[in-house]
């Protein structure tokens, strides 16, 4: 699926386009917002001043997502800087030059590239899930080019047990395979398309990440629901999830101290936003990174699940509007 200006599905999402860069001979797939193109799409607060030194702004999604998690708040960000969101390798339209690339080292890696790529020396960074941890770590390794963090429902090792035992059920049906082996996991996803159409793939991954269905947008589930289909036709990839899926939970159980250690290493300002209603990061592992991290900004919301700037895209605005008034960072 290819769109190159998604204000024409949407008005919300008016100066938003496609783009390809490449890396290391990889094609990867970006969304890209700046202020003229949002203004020229008519969603800019002209009242708003644009600061012409305004660090870059990179949207990173989580497990199973793309860029396109971030439509509704993409021309909001871009008010003041220029936005990219990406397709990580082996997610929606970046295919991997191998499976393993979708792992959590490579995919650390890959950003550091996507910055130079961009020429992009540094850049306030924004992720969700799996790509909250992936930001964790880039910002922890390479604390010079990331001087702003948010953090949305970020995964992070808390008590590992106590997390697995608290997954209800569904949340446990996808996540048990991964655990036992990606081999495994990666079966129980094959079986999981086999046996479903792909909106009922989507309905599952939607009940599982909102805490309330009610609030996603049409346009955003068709959306959704393309993807859906593109990863049940494309063998890499189910292969490119299994691998990312079964690399993640091992990262948070035998990788936790290299995780924490980054995490205390940060010197960005950090804003972390999470969901009261979510499935899969729990409120333990958000207090082990509070309690590591005494100096983040929190906002807990309540009745909002895993990703709040899909569910309530006009609160993550506002929260993040306001947390960069409260902090000075050097251009």
């Amino acid at each position: 699926m290819m769109e190159f200006h998604w204000g024409d599905r949407d008005p919300r999402w008016a100066g938003i386009s496609s783009d390809r860069v490449t890396i290391d001979d990889v094609d990867i797939h970006v969304l890209r917002a700046d202020p003229a193109s949002v203004a020229d799409g008519a969603t800019a607060d002209p009242g708003r001043d644009v600061d012409p030194d305004a660090e870059p702004i990179l949207l990173v999604h989580g497990l199973g997502g793309s860029a396109t998690n971030w439509l509704d708040v993409m021309a909001g960000l871009a008010r003041t800087a220029p936005v990219v969101a990406v397709d990580l390798p082996g997610f929606s339209e970046t295919r991997p030059p191998t499976p393993r690339a979708a792992r959590i080292t490579p995919q650390v890696a890959f950003l550091v590239r996507l910055l130079d790529t961009l020429a992009w020396e540094r850049a306030e960074v924004h992720g969700n899930s799996m790509g909250g941890l992936l930001s964790i770590l880039l910002a922890g390794h390479h604390p010079d080019r990331v001087p702003r963090l948010v953090l949305a429902n970020p995964t992070f090792p808390g008590d590992v047990r106590a997390s697995l035992v608290q997954l209800d059920r569904q949340s446990a049906s996808r996540l048990a395979p991964f655990a036992v082996s990606r081999r495994a996991g990666l079966a129980a996803l094959k079986s999981l398309y086999r046996r479903s159409t792909p909106e009922e793939v989507y309905a599952g991954t939607e009940s599982l990440v909102m805490g309330d269905a009610e609030r996603m947008r049409p346009p955003l589930r068709e959306v959704g629901i393309a993807h859906a289909t593109d990863a049940m036709r494309l063998e890499w990839r189910a292969e490119s999830m299994s691998h990312a899926a079964s690399d993640l939970l091992t990262t948070l159980i035998r990788r936790r101290r290299e995780v924490r250690e980054a995490a205390a290493a940060i010197t960005a300002d950090i804003l972390l936003i999470w969901g009261d209603e979510d499935r899969l990061v729990n409120q333990a592992a958000m207090d082990a990174l509070t309690t590591l991290r005494g100096d983040i900004t929190r906002h807990d919301l309540a009745g909002v699940g895993h990703v709040p700037m899909i569910e309530v895209p006009d609160r993550y605005l506002a929260l993040v509007d306001t947390w960069r008034t409260t902090v000075d960072v050097p251009a």
